[in-house]
């Protein structure tokens, strides 16, 4: 300020003058404080990897702080321009900081080597680095005003004791009951577990006058317990994608460097799960086991919180929690996401992503570079979420422009109807029609042609995309037909299926057709001996019934039916709720909450994503309903609260209590402790040593000696080791992938055996004569003819778990 502006004010403004340059500058200073600190931090950190003692503690903290604790830090500023609340920006940088991570180490693993340098990925480099960025980029980002948010995150120290108690003693019960059944004892304090889960968060929707410091912590707790009750089962990997991933994680890990090329795999296209591991495991002591089985569930634990808080901006308390608990509810969060570690962190950035949309009040500009490098970012971390993402978004663009259009037309009626009347056209009332739309058509082909360009020349890996491009495309032309995979039966669109017994027999039909050639050269089994041994569909085993069950039953209640219709109604239930909830939102009936335009061209854009992915054969088993389903509760969870809260409504006084039942319920059943106590269902890895899940991924350890054995009789005895077949079922291949290492064939239906192979019979096969295998994206199990091998092949090793023939 000049002097010539300081003419004509009073002392009173000269005081006011002075008191707002002092507040100003203290909070220049307390931000700069901020900065300093993690910068210091930083190089603290560095100093300690270097030269610090070898105790975990110290490696853990350090290493921690370089690849989460300062990036997020440095982060924050730019996360604060574009969320309006500190938990929000807290959540977004998180977001930044993944991003970043993988950026800064994709470019060190690219540039060293053109140093001379073929190890980038060891401890030296990676901590350089990453200490490198955070100073740079702590030198050029922007610093978060410390005044910039209306309120501080707080939580009381009463609702700390009883919410954090709480929380804390789910988080013991969900280590503890993992532990117990890994050891052999009984699944007691899992259910307990799941039980504390279910009351923590009736609590969290109950109580609407908790802060929303309670609230979030409530939600990560509940959350975390779940994934944790199925990711620490088993004490190695154990899971479907997450033994894959695992795989192509300890290649970059073995060799200091990530090479795609070496392996064109879309999973080894996923720097979630190749170099960002990598760095955590060089930089900390926490064993690579526990990084997957733990540290990425810790991550992923805050979407829920991400989706509480992206509804919270534009709904009140009761949806919001609603929202998160139907996304924690719903199965394939804790049952399949703690085995899909590229999914957990693409999750992560796609609720960041939300935390944007639903932002008001901030320049639309900002919030949509935001949102486009958080989009972005899942191309890097999983290919399929940035797939749906594209769809969501191009339907949501499609919706939009219909809306548009029937806006525009109903103008235009309005104001002919006006003007022949002699009347002046007035504006229309705001709504919904006439609010700004954040999602613009221009980010579908930035984000579609990031994802072309990643898996294409960047690293070559579209193999996959383009045969499901172009097998869908026939489809919809009807040049091809085909059946839908097995949880495309859930949706409400439809989607053909077939039995076990057809796929079998298609299946077998298949093999021979693609064995047809060789086999003319006399390599596999002849098809007059193979014919003689059938390979009948067998449904898989369910749990016992337990004495309720026995109870019921005598009561006349037909235990399976009843948990079977069950599971079905309630996945019907859930999806009934969206088409509800839009169309209470639409009349205004019961007004949970005002929407925003981009809530419900996203949600529609979302209903559209899983009526292709139900329709559209091919899509159903390459990317299955019920992860898509996952990924739309992003997007139209308040709308299933909005329909839940009218159904309830009925209920008039008794409406709240309705509520907390029915959610409740909804809990006890999803989370499988109501089919546990029962019986009569599929057992679930997260409360049983037994049923289909644990059959097929949990590694046996006499199997594990089996394969080792293999490998070194191979050493001793084979010409060329690494040349000899070795044939086993798939789902065995996969969890001892680590150990044979050779020329391994991932089948051993009877028409695939080859005469001079080797034929490994995993723990499954011997223990009940039964093999699974995978068909279109359907796992179909049938009886295995023992007495072929045995007629065909001679018996070379056998333990009460695994089988080896030659």
């Amino acid at each position: 300020m000049t002097p010539e502006d300081l003419k004509g004010l009073t002392a009173d403004d000269l005081d006011g003058l002075r008191g707002e340059e002092v507040r100003a500058a203290a909070r220049a200073a307390r931000s700069l404080g901020a900065r300093r600190f993690v910068l210091m931090g930083t190089v603290l950190a560095c100093l300690m990897e270097f030269f610090g003692p070898s105790g975990r503690w110290f490696a853990d903290a350090a290493g921690l702080w370089l690849v989460l604790g300062a990036p997020i830090g440095i982060w924050y500023g730019c996360a604060a321009r574009v969320v309006s609340t500190r938990e929000a920006a807290a959540l977004v940088a998180l977001g930044f900081a993944l991003i970043g991570d993988m950026v800064e180490l994709l470019l060190l693993n690219t540039l060293l080597p053109m140093a001379g340098d073929q190890h980038p990925l060891s401890k030296v480099p990676i901590t350089a680095t990453l200490t490198g960025c955070v100073i740079v980029l702590g030198a050029v980002l922007p610093e978060a005003d410390p005044d910039r948010f209306a309120a501080p995150w707080r939580i009381s120290r009463r609702e700390l004791w009883a919410i954090g108690g709480g929380g804390a003693l789910c988080l013991l019960l969900s280590v503890a009951g993992p532990i117990r059944i890994n050891n052999g004892f009984s699944s007691g304090v899992s259910i307990l577990a799941m039980v504390c889960v279910t009351a923590l968060l009736v609590v969290l929707l109950a109580r609407a006058k908790l802060s929303l410091g309670a609230i979030e912590l409530g939600l990560y707790f509940a959350a975390l317990s779940l994934l944790l009750l199925t990711s620490l089962r088993g004490w190695a990997i154990t899971g479907h994608d997450i033994q894959s991933e695992y795989d192509y994680f300890e290649l970059a890990l073995g060799g200091e460097r990530w090479d795609v090329h070496t392996y064109s795999n879309a999973y080894n296209a996923c720097l979630s799960i190749t170099i960002l591991p990598v760095a955590l495991r060089k930089l900390t002591e926490i064993s690579a086991l526990y990084i997957f089985k733990a540290l990425l569930p810790v991550l992923f634990a805050t979407t829920p919180v991400m989706v509480f808080r992206a509804v919270r901006n534009v709904a009140p308390h009761t949806v919001s929690v609603l929202s998160a608990i139907f996304f924690i509810m719903f199965p394939t969060f804790f049952s399949d996401m703690p085995y899909m570690g590229r999914q957990e962190m693409a999750f992560v950035l796609v609720g960041c992503a939300m935390l944007v949309v639903t932002e008001r009040g901030w320049r639309v500009r900002d919030r949509r570079i935001a949102f486009l490098v958080l989009t972005a970012g899942t191309v890097l971390s999983h290919y399929s979420t940035s797939y749906v993402i594209v769809m969501v978004l191009g339907g949501a663009v499609a919706v939009d422009l219909c809306w548009r259009l029937g806006s525009a037309v109903r103008r235009l009626s309005r104001r002919s109807r006006t003007r022949g009347n002699g009347a002046r056209a007035r504006r229309t009332a705001p709504g919904l029609a006439q609010e700004r739309s954040f999602v613009a058509w221009w980010m579908v082909p930035i984000i579609a042609g990031l994802a072309f360009l990643w898996a294409g020349p960047a690293t070559g890996t579209g193999g996959q995309f383009k045969t499901t491009l172009s097998t869908a495309l026939a489809q919809l032309e009807g040049k091809s037909t085909g059946q839908s995979g097995s949880s495309a039966s859930y949706s409400l669109f439809g989607g053909s299926t077939e039995s076990d017994a057809q796929r079998m027999s298609d299946y077998r039909a298949q093999t021979i057709t693609q064995t047809a050639a060789t086999r003319a050269t006399g390599n596999y089994l002849p098809l007059s001996l193979v014919n003689q041994y059938a390979t009948p569909a067998v449904k898989p085993a369910v749990l016992p019934l337990t004495s309720i069950g026995h109870f019921l039953q005598s009561l006349g209640i037909g235990v399976k039916g009843v948990n079977t219709v069950l599971r079905s109604g309630i996945a019907a239930l859930l999806q009934v709720l969206i088409l509800i909830g839009l169309l209470a939102v639409w009349l205004r009936r019961k007004r949970s909450f005002e929407p925003l335009r981009d809530q419900v061209i996203l949600t529609i854009g979302a209903l559209t994503m899983l009526a292709a992915l139900t329709v559209v054969p091919q899509l159903s088993i390459d990317y299955s309903v019920l992860r898509g389903f996952q990924q739309g509760l992003f997007f139209f969870s308040p709308f299933m609260a909005a329909g839940l809260l009218w159904l309830v409504s009925w209920a008039r006084r008794k409406a709240a209590l309705a509520l907390c039942a029915v959610v409740a319920a909804l809990l006890i059943d999803l989370s499988g402790v109501a089919p546990r106590v029962t019986g009569g269902y599929a057992a679930q890895l997260s409360l049983s040593n037994s049923g289909q899940y644990y059959d097929l991924y949990d590694p046996a350890p006499a199997e594990q000696t089996a394969a080792r054995w293999l490998e070194a009789h191979l050493e001793q005895t084979a010409p060329n080791p690494r040349k000899a077949l070795v044939q086993t079922d798939a789902f065995t291949f996969k969890r001892e992938q680590t150990i044979l290492i050779g020329n391994v064939n991932g089948t051993i239906f009877p028409t695939q055996l080859n005469m001079y192979a080797y034929v490994l019979l995993g723990a499954t096969t011997v223990r009940s004569g039964q093999v699974t295998t995978s068909y279109k994206g359907n796992l179909v199990t049938y009886a295995y003819p023992m007495p072929l091998l045995d007629s065909t092949y001679n018996e070379i090793y056998a333990s009460a778990g695994s089988e080896i023939f030659q």
